[in-house]
This record gives structure tokens, sequence and C-alpha cells, in this order.
């Protein structure tokens, strides 16, 4: 039986007492007539939406949002790496392995169809120049 995903709700994923995603979500939208501007009625514009990305990407770099991705996409390569020793090793079955590989990614399931054709063919590739140059035959 697949053991179930965890999720982190987005109003308790703050990063060291920083605020939650919907807190910035919210702040955001409260902020002078963002709201008005996000559904379009405030000077109707079909890009609106578009031109005030620049706006919500500064945000989120004002409260790490990019290092809450890259947190995410470590603990996908920490599970890809789990993943591959254990297979190649053999001893373990396969609802051990998924069970932990949950525990170091609890996204896996949602992360693995968009990270994981980009990151594993880097990491064969690097593994492969290691194997390649590196031989760990004694003679």
């Amino acid at each position: 039986m697949d053991e179930p995903t965890r999720h982190t709700r987005w109003d308790q994923d703050g990063i060291n007492g920083g605020p939650s995603s919907i807190a910035i979500i919210v702040e955001w939208l409260t902020t002078g007539n963002n709201y008005l501007r996000w559904r379009g009625r405030e000077a109707p514009n079909p890009n609106g939406q578009a031109q005030m990305c620049p706006e919500i990407l500064e945000l989120m770099h004002d409260h790490d949002i990019p290092v809450k991705i890259d947190a995410l996409v470590r603990q996908y390569c920490s599970a890809q790496a789990h993943v591959s020793l254990t297979q190649i090793d053999n001893r373990l079955e396969p609802q051990e392995i998924q069970a932990y590989m949950l525990r170091l990614c609890p996204y896996w399931v949602m992360l693995d169809p968009i990270i994981g054709p980009l990151e594993s063919n880097q990491t064969q590739f690097v593994m492969g120049e290691e194997s390649d140059s590196e031989s760990t035959n004694s003679t």
C-alpha cells in the first residue's frame, strides 16, 4: 500500500519564522489596489496580470520563495539519488524504497514528472563521467 504524501500547508510553510506563502499572497492582494488590478477592474487591460508578474516576483524574492523552491529541488535530488542507489543495491523492497523516498521528498509524486527528466539525465551524465574517469578497482 502506498504511503500518503505529506503536504506542508501554505499557511504553515514560512522559513525561519518568516511569513507563510498565503500570508505573502494576502499581503500582496491587500496592498493598495492590487486585488482590483488583478481582477482587471482597475484600468482593464488584457495583459494586466502579466504586467503584475515583476511585482509578484520581487515580493517572492523579498520573502525567499526561490529558497523554498531550491529546497524542494534538493529534497527531490536527494530522494532521486536514494532511488538510484537502492535500485543498484536490490536489497530493499519497492515499498521500503518508496516510503523512504517520500520521507526525503514529500512532494515526490508531484515533482517527479517535471524535475525527473531534467535532473535524472544530469545525474546520469555526471555519474557516467565519474565512473569513466575514476576506477574503484584496486590492482
